[in-house]
């Protein structure tokens, strides 16, 4: 079995504060990446902290 990376991203970077839209924001920006087979990038996002890096799992 191969280890698949589980995605996490936000809206709050790319459209600000939504609010009351953000539970349908997060599901149209999901629908989107899946349609287009893509992660979309995560504004101002450089390197992940440390404990999350990929390949690296917790003890």
């Amino acid at each position: 079995m191969t280890a698949q990376p589980v995605v996490v991203g936000s809206l709050k970077t790319n459209f600000g504060h939504m609010e009351g839209a953000a539970g349908v924001g997060g599901i149209i920006k999901t629908v989107l990446q899946l349609r287009e087979k893509t992660i979309f990038p995560h504004l101002n996002f450089v390197t992940p902290s440390p404990p999350a890096s990929p390949g690296r799992t917790p003890p």
